[in-house]
């Protein structure tokens, strides 16, 4: 019979096979439905990739929008979401920076932010952190140079201005 996958399901085995061509493999002790981590032994490198928002799961859509809130309104240090991260991130801290490697972390969206968060807490550890369209507070997306409201399209957002707020990050969205 004939067999459909779902094209983000295609478009992440056709991402992972780029990373192998580069040398990258998935670490399964560590990688779940919210959380990828890949390493390399070349060139002793892991990046943690945190997956954003998804609302066409149904056993994760209610868990995403409560972290996404939490986003909203400043809160994140209490979601149960960015709590796991953190101490996710001490386990893979301690099973590869002890063989030399550097620990990058990124995201898109809700991953973005998770990866900010990350990053945030445990600097001097996160070689990097590079976020695509992180979510943030309206508290501080106006003030905040990595989050620039774009007027001429208010429903868009942009998140790259050239600044950094913490040393080794760098904030990315679709430039508009």
């Amino acid at each position: 019979f004939p067999v459909t996958i779902d094209k983000s399901v295609d478009a992440q085995i056709q991402n992972l096979a780029r990373l192998g061509k580069l040398g990258y493999h998935l670490d399964g002790d560590f990688s779940d439905r919210e959380t990828s981590v890949f390493y390399n032994p070349v060139k002793k490198d892991v990046i943690v990739a945190y997956r954003g928002t998804d609302l066409a799961d149904k056993t994760t859509r209610m868990k995403d929008l409560w972290s996404d809130a939490h986003i909203l309104t400043g809160t994140q240090k209490y979601d149960k979401r960015f709590k796991q991260a953190l101490s996710d991130y001490g386990s893979i801290k301690n099973k590869y920076a002890k063989e030399g490697y550097n620990v990058n972390v990124t995201g898109h969206s809700l991953g973005g932010a998770i990866a900010r968060h990350v990053n945030k807490h445990n600097q001097g550890s996160v070689k990097e952190g590079v976020y695509f369209s992180r979510g943030s507070t309206p508290f501080n997306a106006f003030p905040n140079p990595l989050n620039n409201w774009n007027p001429i399209n208010p429903v868009k957002w942009l998140t790259h201005s050239g600044k950094r707020n913490l040393p080794n990050e760098t904030d990315i969205s679709n430039r508009y």
